[in-house]
């Protein structure tokens, strides 16, 4: 899987001896370790540590040192617009980011790209090297808000419910094939029949796939909720709040409802404090159908995150259900 992986990444990102990258990863996760790290020490090329990432101080040693390649999570590039380093920050050699793990907005593309630096967006998942997906950086702006087209030593395919390939544009679950892939869970049979059946690994992603190829993520299948009877997909909304200027960060959840199943509920961290409750839900609506629109918005001063800087949705889950709890408990 790793050899497979590093091919693959090495063919994508056109990996040579000559670059330069930092890792800021934690290299117990499969990010930290396989996604760049080892592509680029399997080339020759020269990997920097840096302990612990903060802002201001990668977004100097970025400007300071020939970094050509630089690995970050959605999280870390929006705590990186908003350091002071920012303002004046300039790459001398640096002129894209590979960035997975989260959804992108595009005005976070938008932001980088007026810094003349481009956002390669790729997908991946543990079981399976974990490069999947690369979109070129020459694509970046073209076809903002994808996660590319498989890398070539993949097989993939979308499937519905009845594990029927789906149509252009037509949602369904990514599937993927080839020796990229786990032979199965450790010590977990019954899960490993379960994921993995004919040879193919049932990611529990949902994408579709445009006109020309470009494959687009829309949520984790255990992420997606149904209220009265519509598929929603979080990810949706999660875009359309990050247009609205002063949202840094939003994740949106489906809860349990009596009327309706599941509806869903959007957790907000702001950067401009005077937005009101009122003002995000109007941009909602007047971007998603009513249907789409969350019954509740929630202003955080910050989402809990993993230890890889990914927003923890389960967390958000729980802390909801205990806020309800908490209400009714008040006579």
């Amino acid at each position: 899987m790793m050899f497979w992986n590093s091919l693959n990444t090495a063919v994508q990102l056109e990996i040579t001896s000559m670059d330069h990258t930092i890792n800021v990863l934690p290299p117990y996760h499969t990010s930290g370790w396989n996604v760049l790290l080892l592509p680029m020490l399997h080339r020759g090329a020269r990997v920097d540590f840096m302990r612990k990432f903060k802002p201001e101080k990668i977004l100097i040693y970025i400007q300071e040192e020939p970094i050509s390649l630089f690995l970050s999570l959605p999280t870390m590039l929006r705590m990186m617009v908003k350091s002071n380093a920012f303002k004046g920050f300039k790459a001398k050699k640096l002129n894209y980011f590979i960035v997975g793990g989260e959804n992108l907005s595009n005005k976070l593309i938008d932001i980088w790209a007026e810094k003349g630096i481009l956002l390669s967006q790729g997908y991946g998942l543990t079981e399976a090297g974990p490069s999947i997906t690369s979109l070129h950086r020459h694509e970046a702006l073209w076809k903002k808000g994808s996660i590319g087209k498989p890398n070539f030593y993949v097989d993939m395919k979308i499937v519905n419910h009845e594990n029927e390939e789906v149509v252009e544009n037509e949602a369904g679950e990514l599937c993927i094939r080839g020796n990229i892939v786990t032979p199965g869970y450790w010590n977990n049979s019954p899960y490993t029949l379960q994921k993995i059946k004919n040879k193919w690994l049932h990611t529990g992603d949902i994408v579709r796939m445009d006109e020309d190829g470009f494959m687009y993520m829309l949520g984790r299948k255990n992420q997606i909720y149904i209220s009265g009877g519509e598929n929603i997909h979080p990810s949706e909304i999660e875009n359309v709040l990050y247009q609205l200027e002063g949202i840094m960060e939003a994740a949106v959840v489906g809860v349990e409802d009596e009327k309706w199943g599941e509806t869903g509920v959007a957790f907000v961290v702001l950067q401009n404090q005077k937005l009101q409750e009122k003002d995000i839900n109007s941009h909602l609506r007047n971007h998603l159908a009513s249907y789409k629109v969350p019954q509740k918005i929630i202003i955080m001063e910050n989402l809990p995150k993993s230890g890889l800087g990914k927003i923890n949705k389960y967390e958000l889950k729980v802390a909801f259900k205990k806020m309800n709890n908490d209400k009714k408990n008040i006579l």
